[in-house]
């Protein structure tokens, strides 16, 4: 028999229907459709379409196919999806001055650091005396300074004493040493690692060094008018930015072709500093570069042709140095073309650069001013002269002063090629008068030293003036090129009472034999 426990009927059915008072639902808790929502919310069509198109607010898309200019880089997007562009990155006067080495990977830089060193040192350093001793030194225009420092080397009895004191251009005082440290040598390098007593080389920054610096060291101590002290050596170092010159760091490859500067004259001074230095001379037509000491040519063109002569065979050396003995054409007035001869050049003997003005033979006459024969080669058998004019242009110009070389093989009184040299210091050469203004060499190189030996004969100075005569050397034992005998036997230009007027030479005073004689000039 069932027992009633008094439970509602869902208690046992778990039914829903079988609650009693159950709350009425809305429609959509028993379909569950979102349309039997009361109340619905307004959705955007886009939320039934899905279509971009329906969205509201869309972002803009770039433009593609757009592009900011030069030197220009994005920043964004603009509303309508152009671009926003600003400037970017550096421009070239946006670049720091020393950043080439940077940009360029270390290839290139302007930065230099040039020391000059005093050419004038060692220098005693005078004691007990204030105002001490000075010394110079010129610093050329390098650009805007990036550090100074100085070096110096110096030795006294005793280095507490002394002061060291360094003047830029325009007076400013650096007091690198003053006194205090002990013993007999100071040898340091300011600003670093030795601080400066006085003053700020710093101050040089930024600022073009180029004048004159000074430096100054005084004894303090000591016994006034001695001097146990000495500056051994002093330089300045110039760390620069240059505005001049630029250092490739690799090697310089110009694939389109390199072209160098081209000035009438050298741009610079020939030094250690500047060995390498190159140029196109334009007056010239050569290359010139600086060995260090002296500006070396190479030639860009024939030299000593008709169409391009010298002036003489010495300038021809001096652009070709290489050039052979033998036969040139030459210029000597500097003129036409047109006007050119021909005439052999030494380019061996005393350092080469001789040009032959005169080959004589026995009897010849060639003691006219104008010009005779033809000169091709020493060893011509006939004999040839160039014109007065052509001769005193070529000793005028000469690069050694004008200097005439001669030497004659008369038999037992031959004058062999070490020759006379001679210059003539007044006047001008006349190839039919006694030639007045002479002197000759007393060390039988055409470098001299040049002298007046021989009082008794006047205005030759040591040629003999024989009867109204020309030139010709003296005796033995007056004769400091050998020890033969030497009458000379009409070497150069020569008139002879005895023999005809002028023979260039002559057999003169009565010797037999043929004579040959030679006389260049440089």
């Amino acid at each position: 028999m069932a027992v009633d426990h008094g439970l509602a009927k869902v208690a046992g059915s778990g039914d829903y229907k079988d609650l009693a008072g159950t709350p009425k639902l809305a429609d959509v808790a028993t379909t569950g459709n979102y349309g039997d929502l009361a109340n619905l919310p307004k959705l955007a069509k886009v939320a039934a379409s899905g279509a971009y198109a329906d969205l509201t607010g869309a972002p803009v898309l770039a433009k593609v196919g757009e592009a900011c200019g030069t030197n220009l880089v994005m920043r964004g997007i603009k509303a309508d999806g152009s671009y926003d562009c600003v400037a970017g990155g550096l421009t070239a006067d946006q670049l720091p001055k020393d950043g080439l080495d940077e940009i360029s990977n270390g290839l290139l830089t302007n930065q230099f650091s040039d020391t000059f060193a005093s050419t004038k040192t060692p220098l005693d350093i005078p004691d007990a005396q204030g105002v001490g001793v000075s010394d110079t030194i010129t610093v050329p225009d390098l650009g805007l300074a990036q550090g100074i420092a100085v070096a110096v080397d110096l030795t006294n009895s005793d280095i507490s004493k002394v002061r060291v004191t360094l003047f830029g251009p325009g007076g400013t005082q650096y007091t690198l040493y003053d006194q205090g440290k002990s013993g007999n040598a100071l040898k340091g390098s300011w600003p670093n690692p030795d601080k400066v007593a006085a003053g700020d080389l710093s101050a040089w920054n930024g600022k073009n060094p180029q004048g004159i610096w000074s430096l100054n060291v005084a004894d303090l101590a000591g016994t006034q008018g001695g001097k146990d002290g000495k500056l051994n050596m002093w330089s300045l170092t110039v760390k620069s930015l240059s505005s001049k010159k630029v250092a490739a760091e690799g090697t310089l490859v110009a694939n389109a072709g390199l072209k160098l500067t081209v000035a009438a004259s050298h741009p610079v001074a020939c030094s250690a500093a500047q060995m390498g230095y190159t140029y196109v001379n334009s007056k010239d037509m050569a290359l010139y570069v600086c060995n260090g000491q002296e500006w070396y040519p190479l030639a860009l063109s024939v030299f000593g042709t008709q169409a391009n002569p010298a002036l003489h065979c010495n300038e021809l050396k001096a652009k070709q140095p290489t050039a052979p003995s033998g036969v040139y054409w030459i210029d000597p007035d500097g003129g036409s073309a047109a006007n050119a001869l021909q005439t052999y050049c030494d380019m061996i003997s005393y350092g080469g650069g001789w040009t032959l003005v005169a080959r004589m033979t026995n009897g010849c006459m060639t003691d006219g001013n104008g010009a005779v024969g033809a000169l091709t080669s020493p060893s011509q058998a006939t004999c040839a002269k160039l014109s007065d004019a052509a001769i005193n242009a070529i000793r005028t110009a000469g690069g050694s002063g004008g200097v005439f070389w001669g030497y004659h093989d008369n038999g037992n009184y031959k004058l062999p090629a070490s020759g006379r040299f001679l210059k003539i210091v007044s006047g001008s050469f006349d190839a039919n008068k006694s030639q007045g203004g002479l002197q000759q060499q007393r060390s039988c190189q055409p470098t001299g030293p040049w002298s007046n030996p021989y009082g008794a004969h006047g205005t030759m100075s040591g040629v003999y003036n024989h009867s109204g005569g020309g030139w010709e050397c003296v005796t033995a034992g007056q004769n400091a090129c050998d020890n033969t005998t030497v009458f000379s036997s009409g070497l150069f230009l020569y008139q002879h009472a005895l023999n005809q007027a002028g023979t260039f030479p002559s057999n003169s005073h009565g010797v037999g034999g043929g004579s040959n004689g030679w006389l260049f000039v440089r």
